[in-house]
């Protein structure tokens, strides 16, 4: 399968998947993106918190809600949470593959606008 699209056309997709929901995710209120705000030497993943709600509450809230799975805390990676300032929190990990599209991120951006408090 892999082979029949080609790496660097997976990656290509990756990067706009990621690209995108960057820039979306970045223009809202009440989240801050963690890492660089490109893509540029990303995989296809991203990590972002909510400014008030614990990273496991939006996850949460993500998945009930819209079906949209997440990773939510440490990652298996505490040492570096400590390092950027989210070892009370954790974050909310998205990751984008070949089958992902951009609808499917607009559905993540409008359940972010509309989480509760």
């Amino acid at each position: 399968f892999v082979s029949s699209i080609g790496c660097k056309a997976i990656y290509c997709h990756e990067q706009k998947l990621c690209d995108y929901a960057l820039n979306e995710i970045s223009g809202l209120e009440n989240y801050k993106i963690i890492g660089k705000k490109t893509s540029e030497g990303r995989v296809g993943t991203l990590s972002f918190i909510h400014k008030t709600l614990p990273s496991q509450a939006v996850a949460e809230y993500l998945n009930s809600s819209f079906n949209i799975a997440t990773r939510a805390m440490f990652h298996c990676a505490y040492p570096s949470h400590v390092s950027l300032g989210t070892e009370n929190s954790g974050t909310v990990r998205l990751s984008f593959g070949i089958f992902n599209t951009i609808p499917q991120i607009k559905t993540l951006i409008y359940a972010l606008e509309h989480m509760p408090d």
